[in-house]
Order: structure tokens, then sequence, then C-alpha cells
């Protein structure tokens, strides 16, 4: 317990186990403990400097967690740290005073074991939504292997597997203190009362709700090419031929070359090819009329070659073709981040902008505040070689894919970490879900571990099988149920024969979404502050 006491032991070793409960070493038995660590030391301690050991905690997590940021704009690395350390140290800060004032003597209410842990649902969901927001792992997503936690994500979403955590964490917590306190073990396990009564009934649901039905699907050929997006973005931003160009085109046409081949041997026709986001080396023109076949920009005019190139690499399949389409509009065009969807033919038949935009990345937050934005623009453009400014798509549509019955709703990239972007496309009638998604700027990271995690967890949640195309990995069919069923290797050139089973059934989360959460998490946080009225100031 003099350890528990230090300042810096608890929270150093808890933020340590946490990042350890994500992939790439994906412990997640090891969260709730971590978390009754960082709990048990907050306890004793009364609450003193409860914010700035949150913080620290958080720091060790993040600061290994998501360090794949690093190789592309490294001071980017730092503010996401202190920003995601920043929301947990708000909630740490209420958690503190709630500690600090003591119903009985020196003991803190028993209440903080319920009370706390919802109040963290708040912290989740403004770092969710505010400034577009980075929910990066969520406590929630450390459980995406745990059969009782996915199985009930259909309940609560994410949150609720994270409500489940940290209620265990905190009785845990409040037993270990307890018993330090003399108090007899009988006497003190009573307060593990509230997590018992939440895990029994995830568990009662998980194991006993109806079964998710599943019909056949499509049967997709995916392309996982590995292009350096470096490589990639040299060829996209020359205005004359590159030998790189080609290498794009090229490695995806032996890639499906070599799956269909694989494909005929196995009997299995292949109804859809998938090309992981902006893959295919052209800009496509819009507006996109349905039924039209599809153009694209060429230096002097317009060309329908490329399309026609996709096409014939799909042999007689429709396309998900992930490319960046534009129209004339401003001072540099508009650009757009695109999925589309062609029969056989190069017609379009749906397709999906992406809606939330990564910041930094395809857009600049803020940038009307900026002064001299237009030169700044053009410094930024000259410096890294384009200009983050990406328009958003409308609201997600549902695209058909052939006359099997798919309806599906298209994810691009980080949106995934947005349970409402798919759950939208599942209440217009998704009974399939895919990602696609491009990660090249992070091989070698754990990124598409904990990326593969989220997704797995946003299938859980909607009850749709979700299909993963990536360029480096991983590609992947996750299932109803949030298993995965097929993958590929991250970092490695191949391709992906998968069946896309449909699925309809209902989820209560797909229906109600997270204001669950937010009701919660609001709540959890009003009844802190009330209690925490009058409270003597937490010791600094």
């Amino acid at each position: 317990m003099k350890l528990l006491r230090s300042f810096w032991f608890a929270p150093l070793v808890a933020g340590a186990l946490m990042w350890v409960s994500f992939p790439p070493l994906d412990q997640g038995w090891l969260h709730p403990i971590a978390w009754a660590l960082l709990f048990a030391s907050m306890r004793l301690r009364r609450g003193e400097r409860a914010g700035l050991q949150v913080f620290v905690a958080m720091a060790a997590l993040f600061v290994p967690g998501v360090s794949w940021i690093r190789p592309l704009v490294w001071p980017m690395w730092i503010v996401v740290v202190l920003w995601c350390a920043g929301w947990e140290s708000f909630w740490g800060r209420l958690a503190g005073r709630f500690l600090a004032k003591g119903a009985k003597g020196d003991r803190p209410s028993a209440a903080w074991i319920v009370v706390l842990p919802m109040a963290h649902l708040l912290a989740d969901m403004l770092r969710t939504t505010v400034l577009s927001g980075f929910p990066w792992m969520l406590p929630g997503y450390a459980g995406w292997k745990n059969p009782v936690l996915m199985g009930s994500m259909d309940l609560l979403g994410v949150h609720g597997a994270t409500l489940a955590t940290l209620l265990l964490a905190a009785g845990i917590a409040e037993v270990a203190c307890r018993l330090a306190e003399g108090e007899p073990i009988g006497r003190a396990a009573r307060v593990l009362a509230p997590a018992a009564i939440v895990w029994a009934g995830f568990a009662a649901w998980a194991f006993g709700k109806p079964s998710i039905e599943e019909k056949p699907g499509p049967t997709m050929l995916l392309l996982q090419p590995n292009i350096s997006q470096k490589l990639k973005e040299d060829a996209l931003s020359s205005s004359e031929p590159r030998p790189t160009e080609a290498v794009i085109w090229e490695t995806h046409e032996r890639l499906a070359a070599k799956g269909f081949a694989e494909a005929k041997a196995q009997g299995t026709p292949v109804d859809v090819v998938v090309w992981a986001e902006t893959m295919v080396p052209a800009l496509a023109v819009r507006p996109f009329a349905d039924g039209a076949v599809m153009s694209t920009y060429e230096k002097g005019g317009i060309s329908r070659a490329e399309v026609f190139r996709v096409v014939a690499a799909s042999r007689g399949a429709w396309t998900l073709a992930g490319i960046q389409s534009g129209a004339p509009g401003g001072k540099r065009g508009l650009l757009y981040n695109t999925v589309v969807a062609l029969d056989s033919g190069g017609r379009v038949h749906g397709y999906q902008d992406k809606q939330h935009l990564t910041p930094g990345g395809e857009y600049i937050p803020l940038k009307w505040l900026i002064p001299f934005r237009e030169e700044f623009e053009d410094y930024l453009e000259n410096m890294i070689g384009f200009l983050p400014d990406l328009r958003p798509g409308e609201a997600g549509t549902v695209i058909p894919l052939g006359s099997g019955g798919a309806r599906t709703g298209v994810m691009i990239c980080y949106e995934s970490l947005f349970p409402e972007v798919p759950r939208t496309m599942v209440r217009s009638g998704a009974n399939l879900l895919v990602n696609c998604s491009n990660y090249g700027w992070f091989a070698g990271t754990s990124q598409m571990g904990q990326a593969l995690a989220i997704c797995a967890v946003r299938s859980a949640e909607l009850r749709r099988t979700l299909v993963l195309a990536s360029n480096n990995g991983v590609s992947a069919v996750i299932g109803p149920d949030g298993s995965v069923r097929a993958s590929t290797r991250a970092d490695e050139a191949g391709y992906l024969i998968v069946e896309a089973p449909l699925c309809e059934s209902p989820s209560l989360f797909a229906a109600v979404g997270e204001w669950g959460a937010w009701l919660l998490g609001v709540a959890g946080a009003a009844f802190a502050v009330a209690r925490s009225r009058g409270a003597a100031p937490v010791p600094r």
C-alpha cells in the first residue's frame, strides 16, 4: 500500500498495463486491473491531485498507443497525446473532488464505484465530438475479444463495454482499499455487487439473445497492394507520367489476376473487386450520373481509359473503387475522397464521399481563424506537395452491389471510429458494411491492429458483416457478431477472397445510438458534482 500512496507508481504502472491491453500486445484481460490500480491510488490518497494522476496514467497509455502518428508529423503525435490525456484529466479532477468528500470519517461514499465510471462516459463522449473528435483507445475497445463484452455491444455499443470494465475495476479497487483498512473480506466484497449485476446482465444477453440471421452475400476480392503512401503521392502530384503510377496499376492488376485464378481453381465466382481508399491513380470527374460511364481527368481533357482499366481488372465483376474525385470551383477546385460502385461496363451505380475528414491530413481545422489564410495555404501546398482541403460528403448513402440483394454502406478510413457514420447507413437499410482504408503512412506500426479492433466493435454494435479493404492491411471480413473470420497480414502485398454474409437483424444500438452513453455520462457527472458541493479543496 505504500507504493499505492506514492504519486508516480500507480499511474505509470496503470498506464503501461492499459497500453498492453490494446493491440499489438492485445492483453485485454489486464485492462480492469490497470484501472483498479489507478482507482485504488486515487481512493487511498483521498483524491489528492487525482486529475494529475489520471493525466500521467493516460500519457503513459497514449505516448506509445498513438506513436504510429509520429512517422507522419511527429508534433501532431504530442498534440494528440495531450488532447486525449487532457479529457481524462478533466474527468480525474471531478473524481478527485468526489473522493475527497468522505461520507463516514475518512472513507468516501461507496457510491463512487458507480458514479465515477458513469461520469467517465461523459468525458469519452466529449472526446468523441469536440473539434471533430478523436475517440481512439476508449476503454471498451480493449474488450474486443471478450465474448461477454462483444456479445452485448449491440446494447450500448463500445460505451457499454467501457462502463462494465470501469465498474469492475472500481469494485476491485474498493475491495482492496477496505481490506487494507481492516474490513473482513466477506463484508468488503459486497461492493462488487454493481459490477456483478452489470456483467451478469451482459452475459445473459450475450449468450441468450436471439441468434443473428445471416444470408449468403457477395464474394469479394480485396486487393491489398501495400503501396508506399509516399510513392503514391509522388505519382498523383506529378504533372508528367511517372514510373510510380505504372507500379500502382500493375500491382493491382497482378493481384487481381492471381485472385481470379485462385477463385477459378476453387470454383468460386467473384462478384465484387474492392480497391482500397484512393488507390485508383486517377481523378474522377464529378458529378456522377447514375448509370453513366465514369470519366476521369487527364492532362488537357477528360478520359475514360483509366475507368476501363479498372473494369478490365475486375473481369466482369462489379468494382468498389477508392478514388479521388473533383469538380470545378474555388481557387484549386473541389476535391473529395470517394468510393464509387461500378458495374462491369464502368457505369456508376452509387458512390460515397468521406464524411468525417481527418484533421490535418484532409482539412485544416479552424482555418478561418488563421490570419493571411491564402498565403498560409500557398506556403503549405508548396512545402508538403498538397493542400489538406478536401470537401466532406453527404450523410451516408446505401449502395446496391449487383443483383444479389447487397445494400452496402461504405466507410472510408478512420470513419470507423465514429459509430454514427455506419449507424446512419444501417438505419437507411444497409445489410452490409465496407471500410476502404489506406494506412500507408503508418506502415510497420500498431495502427492497423487497433483499427481492426475498432471495426470489429462497429460490426458487433450494428449486427452487420463488415468487410475491411486496406492498402497495406489489415484486410478482413468481420462477421455480424464481431468475430474476424478471415484476414491478411499487415504490411504485405496480397489479396483476400471472402464471402460477405448479409444480415438484417435488429440492434438496440442501431436504433438508439450513443444517446444511452450521453444520458448515463451526464447523470453520473451531475450526481458527482452535486455530492461534491461543499467538499474541502482537494490537496495540492
